[in-house]
């Protein structure tokens, strides 16, 4: 019994040793790193460095989610030998203009839920003589984007990181 639990506890203190590390270099040339995206400067998010990924579900935290979205497909990644395409030019079965195409369905999807977002905060907050029950009933159709739009944006960071994993260069961009 003593040896089980023994066990249990050094599973349970190995734990933390597989979080993600973000790092980033700051303006006065400083390297740093924490384990907490939302704690990157926006203006360093561009340049962040992950380390430690786990799993795909716990990229980014819905907290954090940027306010646009949008990735450049690394074209010279056909040519480098990390990023192999198959004889066919095919990267996990897929074309490069494949890729291109699905993201690009993804990114307009979530924009146009920014945009009735955009649109629904500014009913909310910059309208004069809204009711409460109106205001009540803008900001559950704001919330209910927000869920909708957080829920597509895993979809679209699946997306990346099989593209990624099928060999083709993503940069995230806002």
């Amino acid at each position: 019994m003593k040896s089980l639990l023994c066990i249990g506890l050094f599973l349970l203190m190995a734990l933390p040793l597989y979080a993600e590390t973000y790092s980033w270099e700051d303006d006065s040339g400083t390297l740093n790193f924490t384990e907490d995206y939302s704690k990157v400067p926006k203006k360093h998010q561009k340049k962040v460095k992950r380390f430690g990924d786990i799993e795909e579900n716990t990229k980014t935290p819905a907290s954090s989610l940027p306010e646009k979205v949008g990735v450049l497909l690394d074209k010279t990644a056909e040519k480098s030998p990390a990023n192999v395409a198959d004889e066919k030019g095919l990267y996990a079965g897929k074309s490069f203009e494949t890729w291109r195409k699905e993201l690009d369905i993804l990114e307009a999807g979530l924009k146009s839920i920014e945009q009735k977002m955009d649109e629904l905060r500014k009913q909310m907050y910059e309208t004069k003589g809204i009711t409460n029950v109106q205001f009540r009933s803008l900001k559950k159709e704001y919330d209910d984007s927000r869920a909708v739009y957080e829920e597509k944006y895993k979809d679209y960071l699946s997306v990346i990181e099989a593209a990624r994993k099928a060999g083709i260069t993503v940069d995230m961009k806002k």
